[in-house]
């Protein structure tokens, strides 16, 4: 039996960096078992999911000790069961900045993101000039400062699990089909950590962890079928009714005025958060 179970919706942005770090762990991975939930069927409102988080938020992962949810928290936890950490840095300076990061990511990335996206997809709201303020000044911070001296990586050369969590957040601007300019250091950097995934799929010999989300962008793109939207999404986290609480995107199975499954079944980081 795997020492852990975790539960995921497969497009869910949190429930992709969890996985994808997972896979990035390589050999130092500690065993998984991997529960895919559908939220447009409730799924995570199970009794069994709600006994291990009562906010029956993806991902949640059980341990030995007790469940755990937030994407954030569960990946420093990972990390932590390697024999020498992977994408967290032991140095006390080093980890502090991925830890910086994170919290950014928790607290304006993610707002600004999703404070643009769910709206716009699922209520058919236009973003405010207010909002997209919030987000260029967002990506521009990444784009000039973060990445401004031509690094890889947010913090050097290597990736991290800061990289992992910042890159999925902003994957969720493609189901608004929103393309930012002026951050072309972003952009490749965006597409460093596209090619981590790829390349940790061809060595598994398995799909990208981001093909899920990615048949659900499709779907938007081709069809206005809320069925569709939640098969493909396979979590349900927001609102629709906004989501209010982590940063697993929203709370899960609910829908919109616009009747469309929010694709990932709770979240770390509302919109409203303080």
């Amino acid at each position: 039996m795997p020492e852990l179970k975790l539960y995921v919706a497969a497009a869910s942005a949190p429930c992709r960096a969890v996985l994808l770090h997972h896979r990035l762990l390589g050999e130092h991975a500690p065993a998984l078992e991997v529960v895919p939930l559908d939220l447009g069927k409730g799924e995570h409102k199970e009794p069994a999911i709600l006994r291990s988080n009562p906010l029956h938020t993806v991902p949640t992962i059980v341990t030995a000790w007790g469940p755990l949810w937030e994407s954030r928290a569960i990946m420093r936890f990972m990390e932590s069961m390697c024999p020498e950490p992977v994408g967290y840095p032991t140095g006390v300076y080093f980890r502090a900045v991925v830890d910086r990061l994170l919290d950014w990511d928790l607290g304006t990335l993610y707002r600004a993101v999703s404070g643009i996206v769910y709206p716009q997809v699922f209520r058919g709201e236009d973003p405010s000039t207010e909002d997209l303020d919030k987000l260029n000044d967002a990506t521009r911070f990444l784009d000039q400062k973060q990445l401004g001296d031509g690094r890889a990586f947010l913090t050097g050369a290597d990736w991290t699990i800061a990289d992992i969590s910042c890159a999925m957040t902003l994957s969720l601007l493609r189901l608004a089909g929103l393309e930012l300019d002026d951050v072309p250091r972003m952009a490749a950097w965006q597409q460093r950590v596209a090619e981590l995934d790829v390349a940790s799929a061809q060595a598994l010999g398995a799909d990208p962890v981001d093909a899920p989300f990615q048949a659900w962008v499709q779907s938007l793109r081709t069809e206005e079928n809320p069925e569709a939207d939640a098969a493909a999404s396979g979590e349900g986290d927001g609102e629709r009714e906004l989501p209010t609480g982590g940063d697993e995107h929203a709370l899960p199975g609910q829908h919109s005025k616009a009747g469309r499954a929010n694709p990932e079944g709770g979240r770390e980081d509302p919109p409203n958060a303080a």
